[in-house]
C-alpha cells in the first residue's frame, strides 16, 4: 500500500491503485491479486467491493468522469461560445490535474477490453453534454453548422491536445506553461471561429461548404420534443387541481398544472389505450381458446435515479389513471420494501450500498410481481419507512387485484442475471405491460440531490426519530459537502453502473431539462 493512499477508505485506495496501474502499465498489468496486496485488503475485499476486475474497471473509469463531470460543473451557469471556451479550458486543467485517470478514460485497450458496455455508455452521457453546450451556442446563433459535427470537431482539438501534453510530459508531469494554456486558447477559439463564432479579432469570414442532408439514424423510438408530445393533450381530459399536483410532488420537484396538462396527461390517454389494447388481447385469447382466460393486472414499472422525479411521475400517474372510468382502481408500490432490513444489510457489508441491486431481496420481489401477474387476490409488500431508513417489522401493503399496479424503483427494469450454469432467469421487468424511465444530465441530478438534502434538514431530519437526524444540525456548506460526498461515492456509482443501463430497456423514456422540465419524449415502437 503506498503512503498516498493509505489513509484513503478502503474502496478508494483500491481505485486509486487501479488506476494507478492502468494509467502507467495497461490493463495487462491489473490483476485482482496485486490490487488486493496494494490496497491491503484479500481479493475477497475486492470482490466484495466490485463484484469482478471488470466492474473494478468500470468503477475507475466512471469515477474519473464523475471528476470531470464536477470540474465542468461551474461552467453550466454560462451560455454560447463563452461556456464552449472557457469549458475547454476547465477540461485541460482537470485532465492536467489527473493525468492518469485522464489516460484510463480513453485509452481503447482499457475501455474496450477490460470495461463492459456500462462506462462506455458513461462516455457518452459526458459527449451527449457536450452536445447539448454545443446546440446552445448553435441555437443563439453564435456558432453556424450541424451542431454533432461541431461537437466532435471541438472535442478532438481539445482532447488530442490535451493527450499530447500528457504523453510529452510523461509520468512525472510538470507545471503547464503559460505559453501552453496561450497555445490551447488559440487553438480552440480557431475551431469555434471556423464555425462562425464571433471575435474581437479581424478574422477571415468563415467559408461553410453545402453538405447533404443528414440521414436519421434508425432508432426503434419515435422521438418527439416538447411542443410535438405536448399538442397530443388536445383531446385529453385533465381531472387534476393545483391542489392536487401540490400533494403529489416530490421534495424539491417544482412540478405545477401546466406540466401535468402539457406531459402527464397524454401520458395517462397512451396508457389507457394500451390497457384496452391489452384487455383486447385478452378477450380475443379467450375466444381462441375457448376459455375465458381472465385479466390480470395491467402492470407500469417506473425507473430513474434518486431525486429524478420518478416518485412525482409515479404519484401522477396514479392518480391520472384512477379517472379513468376503465381504471378505477390503482395502486403504486415502490421497491424500497424489497430492501433488505438494515440489520442483514450490515451483516452483508452492504449498507454503503444501499439501494445498489444487491441490497435488495429480488427473489422476494419477482415472486411479488409474479403473483400479482398470476391474478393472486391477495399479495403482500413489506413496508419501508423513510423516516427510520429501515423496513418495518409485522407491517404489510396488501395488492388486491388492482386495475393497475405501478412499481416504481430504481432497479426496476435490470435484466435478469445469468446463473452458474449460464442459463437466465426471469426479470421482474418482464411482468411489466409498459414501462417509463425517468431520465436527465447527471450533472442536473446531482444538484437537485444536494438541494434535497439541503431542503430535508428542515423536514424530515429534523425529527429526533429520523436515522438522518444527525445532518440537521449542519451548516449549509457542511451540508453541501456530505450530499456531494454521498451523490460521487453511492448515487452516481449506482447511476452509471446499474440504473442508466436499462434506460434502453424502457417503452417511454421522459427527459428532463435543469428546471425538472420535460423536454423530451421517446416511445418505443411497437
Amino acid at each position: 500500500m503506498t503512503t498516498a493512499t493509505s489513509t484513503l477508505p478502503l474502496r478508494d485506495r483500491i481505485l486509486a491503485e487501479t488506476v494507478k496501474i492502468l494509467g502507467t502499465e495497461g490493463p495487462a498489468a491489473l490483476t485482482v491479486r496485486r490490487i488486493a496486496a496494494l490496497s491491503g485488503c484479500s481479493t475477497i475485499g475486492v470482490y466484495t467491493h466490485f463484484g469482478s476486475k471488470s466492474a473494478l474497471v468500470d468503477a475507475a473509469i466512471m469515477e474519473a468522469f464523475a471528476g470531470l463531470d464536477r470540474a465542468l460543473a461551474p461552467i453550466d451557469t454560462l451560455h454560447g461560445v463563452d461556456r464552449l471556451l472557457r469549458g475547454a479550458h476547465a477540461y485541460r486543467d482537470w485532465a492536467l490535474e489527473h493525468p492518469l485517470e485522464y489516460t484510463v478514460m480513453f485509452t481503447p485497450s482499457i475501455t474496450a477490453g477490460e470495461a463492459t458496455d456500462a462506462s462506455a455508455q458513461r462516455g457518452g452521457l459526458s459527449l451527449d453534454d457536450h452536445v447539448a453546450r454545443t446546440q446552445d451556442a448553435v441555437n443563439r446563433g453564435e456558432l453556424t453548422g450541424d451542431t454533432e459535427t461541431i461537437a466532435r470537431t471541438l472535442w478532438s482539438q481539445v482532447h488530442g491536445w490535451v493527450m499530447t501534453e500528457i504523453l510529452q510530459a510523461g509520468p512525472g508531469r510538470g507545471t503547464p506553461t503559460d505559453a501552453a494554456r496561450r497555445e490551447f486558447d488559440a487553438g480552440v477559439r480557431a475551431v469555434l471561429l471556423g464555425f462562425g463564432a464571433p471575435t474581437t479579432a479581424d478574422p477571415v469570414p468563415p467559408v461553410h461548404t453545402p453538405r447533404p442532408a443528414a440521414v436519421a439514424p434508425a432508432s426503434p423510438y419515435v422521438d418527439l420534443d416538447r411542443a410535438a408530445w405536448t399538442r397530443l393533450s388536445a383531446s385529453t381530459p385533465l381531472p387534476l387541481t393545483d391542489a392536487d399536483v401540490e400533494r403529489l410532488a416530490g421534495l424539491g420537484d417544482p412540478i405545477d398544472l401546466a406540466e401535468v396538462d402539457a406531459i402527464y396527461r397524454p401520458i395517462s390517454r397512451l396508457l389507457d389505450l394500451h390497457i384496452e389494447a391489452t384487455r383486447g388481447l385478452h378477450a380475443a385469447s379467450s375466444t381462441f381458446l375457448r376459455e375465458d382466460v381472465g385479466g390480470t393486472p395491467f402492470v407500469i414499472g417506473v425507473a430513474g435515479s434518486v431525486a429524478v422525479g420518478k416518485s412525482t411521475t409515479a404519484r401522477l400517474l396514479r392518480e391520472l389513471l384512477a379517472r379513468w372510468p376503465a381504471t378505477p382502481r390503482v395502486q403504486l408500490i415502490t421497491t424500497d420494501g424489497f430492501l433488505y432490513p438494515n440489520a442483514e444489510l450490515e451483516r452483508r457489508g452492504l449498507m454503503d450500498r444501499k439501494g445498489f441491486p444487491e441490497s435488495y431481496d429480488r427473489r422476494a420481489l419477482l415472486r411479488f410481481v409474479s403473483k400479482v401477474k398470476a391474478g393472486r387476490p391477495e399479495v403482500s409488500v413489506p413496508v419501508y419507512d423513510h423516516l427510520t431508513y429501515d423496513i418495518l417489522p409485522g407491517r404489510e401493503i396488501v395488492v388486491n387485484r388492482p386495475d393497475v399496479l405501478i412499481v416504481e424503483g430504481l432497479n426496476v427494469l435490470q435484466p435478469a442475471r445469468p446463473t452458474a450454469e449460464g442459463t437466465s432467469n426471469l426479470a421482474v421487468s418482464d411482468f411489466f405491460d409498459f414501462s417509463i424511465y425517468v431520465d436527465a444530465r447527471t450533472s442536473d441530478v446531482r444538484r437537485w440531490y444536494v438541494d434535497r438534502f439541503l431542503a430535508l434538514r428542515q423536514t424530515a431530519f429534523a425529527r429526533p426519530e429520523s436515522y438522518f437526524h444527525r445532518y440537521a444540525a449542519l451548516s449549509d456548506d457542511e451540508a453541501v459537502e456530505r450530499a456531494e460526498r454521498i451523490w460521487d461515492s453511492i448515487n452516481q456509482p449506482n447511476l452509471v453502473q446499474n440504473i442508466l443501463p436499462t434506460r434502453s430497456r424502457a417503452t417511454l423514456v421522459l427527459t428532463k431539462d435543469s428546471d425538472h422540465a420535460v423536454e423530451r419524449v421517446r416511445l418505443r415502437k411497437l
